[in-house]
């Protein structure tokens, strides 16, 4: 039991970056319960903590999460944890320009020690783009800081992470991603390869990664996978496995980790079938939703930089239009639903066409568009 309160801390904030990442879909606030454990091998007999959490998240552009657990067995211990974390960036034509910063925030304690540990990480990874049709390159390279204190003991730990991490959106049902990192610590370099596939359906999607560390002092590896079903247009089912390898920035051993559990969509997030449908020119019988800004609804010089979109569909990341014609257009396939998206201009603002008559508060002051694909 007394080995376990150091080993919390890369526990705790693993779940944390699981909500704060996204089990979300889109934009908008969600409430997550599931079960989920954690077992580690690094120490001469397995320890492992097995605790019931509840959280609520919201994505977009500015995301943060706050979760709990409460222990299902003897050795977990109850905990509480936040995050927040938002990207600013700016687009000049189909490059992005930007930086991502998040902090996450921990506590727990043990009740048979009378103690209580806490712990922080904060990141800022500045980074720059490149997305051309269904594809974008990304290279980051930022720093890490994790700090924490248990008792009497604290301890902290700076590293620097650099990254190339290359997309690629095969068809709107399958997505591929492969990324190469440098993490640099005082003691030496740890490079680290990975790759990862996405499923796309109507019904919900599911997910495979692997990936492994190159260091002679850290050479190994982990994987992942899981799902999630859309039980209805708020509530989805959702439940993953991992191989965890060791991580510089912690420290705290190789681990197994499982998650079971129902998220629910609160608010507005959705909207009833009834919902207006959008414009003629959103829309053909092939499912291929073109969205279009007119020229003289936004205040933006063609040649200063290209007008971009987010939404629901591409996981609030923004993607480029193109100018043609006078307007600024975006062509997507999207399978019958309801999805959030609202443009962006290259200084990082947000806007929506007053044009837009599907619209619905964003939960922060301002609007988001609602944009309807019925089945043809």
């Amino acid at each position: 039991m007394k080995r376990l309160p150091f080993l919390a801390g890369g526990w705790i904030l693993l779940v944390l970056r699981s909500f704060a990442a996204g089990e979300a879909e889109g934009q908008g606030w969600i409430v997550d319960a599931s079960a989920g454990a954690a077992e580690y091998d690094a120490l001469p007999e397995e320890v492992g903590s097995v605790n019931a959490i509840v959280g609520v998240q919201r994505d977009g552009p500015v995301w943060m999460s706050v979760a709990g657990g409460v222990p299902l067995d003897s050795t977990a211990i109850p905990w509480a944890a936040g995050a927040v974390g938002s990207k600013l960036s700016r687009w000049l034509g189909n490059w992005e320009m930007g930086v991502e910063a998040s902090v996450l925030g921990f506590g727990y304690r043990v009740s048979e020690l009378g103690s209580t540990g806490v712990g922080a990480t904060l990141s800022g990874l500045p980074f720059v783009a490149y997305s051309l049709g269904p594809a974008r390159v990304e290279a980051r390279s930022g720093v890490s800081h994790y700090t924490w204190a248990f008792d009497d003991s604290s301890a902290s730990r700076t590293l620097y992470d650099s990254s190339l991490r290359g997309a690629l959106s095969v068809n709107p049902s399958l997505g591929l991603v492969a990324e190469g990192r440098l993490v640099s610590a005082a003691e030496g370099v740890y490079p680290y390869a990975s790759a990862g596939v996405q499923f796309n359906g109507e019904r919900g999607r599911a997910w495979l990664s692997a990936g492994r560390w190159m260091a002679e002092n850290l050479d190994q590896g982990g994987w992942s996978i899981g799902g999630q079903v859309n039980l209805s247009p708020r509530v989805a089912a959702h439940a993953s496995f991992a191989r965890e390898a060791d991580d510089p920035l912690y420290w705290n051993g190789p681990r197994t980790i499982w998650r079971i559990g129902m998220s629910r969509r609160l608010g507005s997030r959705n909207l009833a079938p009834s919902a207006l449908p959008p414009p003629e020119d959103f829309q053909t019988t092939e499912g291929s939703v073109v969205l279009r800004v007119e020229a003289d609804e936004v205040d933006l010089d063609k040649d200063g930089g290209a007008l971009a979109v987010a939404g629901d569909f591409t996981s609030w990341k923004p993607v480029p239009m193109t100018f043609r014609d006078g307007a600024w257009e975006l062509s997507v396939h999207l399978p019958p639903g309801i999805y959030h998206y609202a443009f962006q201009l290259p200084d990082g603002s947000w806007f929506l066409p007053e044009s837009i008559r599907n619209r619905v508060d964003d939960g922060f002051g301002g609007v988001n568009g609602v944009l309807v694909v019925v089945q043809s």
